[in-house]
């Protein structure tokens, strides 16, 4: 099953950390080579992308549909997400990377990362040792042009 990433395919959050992904891009980065053009409406991308994510319920900023996806992935193969260094890190914290379907409201998480985000164990550092992930796609994920 294919299918396209339109908007933020994966979201990673941790507890603490300031931190954004680069690859796929997600939506107002101003920091990735593969941004898609801004939506009718909005005027600038987002360079506070990455604060941390509040704990509100809210997973993105914008219920805007993007129109043009940023990448194409495949159930059951492995995936990659990279985040741009110089974040903080703080210490790491819990990620989960997951996939929406209906533009945000809600989202299924494909992987998970638990205490050490961004490090490959216990860290007092506030830079990341870690920046990318490869993870497989459950297999029986539904496909989606506008995943």
């Amino acid at each position: 099953m294919l299918f396209k990433i339109a908007s933020i395919a994966a979201l990673a959050s941790s507890i603490a950390a300031h931190m954004d992904i680069t690859e796929p891009c997600s939506r107002f980065s101003p920091y990735c080579a593969t941004r898609p053009p801004l939506p009718a409406g909005i005027l600038d991308y987002d360079y506070s992308i990455d604060n941390p994510i509040p704990y509100n319920g809210s997973v993105f900023k914008s219920e805007i549909q993007w129109t043009k996806p940023v990448a194409s992935w495949t159930a059951g193969q492995p995936v990659t997400i990279k985040f741009r260094p110089g974040g903080a890190a703080h210490s790491g914290g819990h990620c989960q990377f997951a996939i929406s379907y209906d533009n945000g409201k809600t989202a299924a998480v494909v992987h998970k990362v638990m205490k050490y985000c961004f490090f490959n164990g216990p860290s007092d550092s506030n830079v990341a040792d870690v920046l990318e992930y490869t993870f497989d796609l459950p297999a029986d994920i539904p496909a989606s042009s506008n995943a």
